[in-house]
């Protein structure tokens, strides 16, 4: 298994700058993907500090020893959140929680440890081919809201940006298929969309924060110190997103030809070409993002190689 990690120029997709008061949840994805068939598994996290943690407001509402509300915090409960977070993803989709536990002393002058760790909510779905992955993605918002934000998206000169669906495209050359996975980074964008949607959307007093109806600047940002992971058959790759060139992500992986014709054509994110020369076997570059509850909400982003916002 080929394993690389690779930073570049800092890039912020979805959003820019967290508030220092109020770095409390961070966003990363990843994704594992067989090479031939286009099926896989997609891995979103969210964590969101505790309230012990330096620079967090209350992401969660305090209580003293006999249970009574000392101070309220942006969510109810962790327990709270992750049922919201359950009762908001599509069929088929799931979440877990994870109590990540980090005790540390409280500072220099008091050595009374507190836990400063975080809560890991895990959204996961699986896919049949790259096609029902590019669905899937659009059904975790609802397809309106995913072209919605996609139209919205401009580069610097103000020209359309948008969304690039996920691809597979193969060259056989030799007895060998180079596959090559291009994925658009900004569907991490797609997924701080649903957190912050879904939080705005709450009914049910689980989420607190007051903001404008068109506003999700306190709800999502993304975070400068993003990593992403793409899996694609043999070869895995880890990226610094902070440093990335472009919005798309590239990673390949050569796999032996068949020897038997395929049953199925390829579906319409995945083409294979025959090359009577040796097809090129380099591995492919890979950028991806982190994000944040609790931030502003100023779009970044990279298209072609030019910053772009919307």
């Amino acid at each position: 298994m080929k394993k690389k990690v690779i930073g570049c120029l800092v890039v912020l997709s979805v959003v820019a700058l967290m508030l220092s008061a109020c770095s409390a949840g961070r966003v990363e994805g990843n994704i594992t993907i067989d090479p031939q068939t286009g099926a896989g598994t997609k891995i979103f996290t969210v964590d969101v500090d505790k309230n012990d943690v330096k620079q967090v407001d209350n992401n969660f509402n305090k209580y003293d020893e006999d249970g009574n509300l000392t101070e309220e915090g942006q969510v109810t409960s962790p327990e709270a959140l992750f049922d919201l977070f359950k009762a908001s993803v599509p069929a088929g989709f799931t979440v877990t929680m994870e109590d990540v536990v980090n005790m540390e002393a409280k500072s220099d002058e008091d050595e009374t440890e507190v836990d400063r760790g975080h809560y890991k909510y895990i959204v996961t779905f699986t896919f049949t081919s790259v096609d029902d992955y590019n669905a899937k993605i659009k059904q975790l918002v609802g397809e309106a809201l995913y072209n919605k934000f996609s139209e919205e998206l401009v580069d610097n000169d103000g020209d359309p940006a948008p969304l690039a669906l996920a691809e597979i495209k193969r060259t056989e050359a030799n007895g060998k298929v180079t596959a090559t996975f291009t994925e658009d980074v900004r569907n991490l964008d797609v997924f701080a969309l649903w957190a912050a949607t879904t939080l705005k959307a709450d009914t049910t007093g689980v989420y607190h924060e007051t903001l404008p109806t068109d506003s999700m600047s306190q709800i999502c940002t993304v975070g400068p110190d993003a990593v992403y992971a793409i899996k694609f058959g043999d070869v895995e790759e880890t990226f610094e997103v902070a440093q990335m060139e472009t919005n798309i992500m590239s990673v390949s992986a050569v796999y032996t030809a068949p020897t038997a014709a395929p049953t199925a054509a390829p579906t319409a994110a995945e083409t294979t070409t025959t090359a009577s020369t040796n097809a090129p076997t380099g591995v492919g570059h890979s950028y991806a993002a982190l994000v944040i509850l609790g931030g502003a909400v100023i779009t970044t982003l990279l298209v072609a190689g030019k910053k772009s916002k919307a």
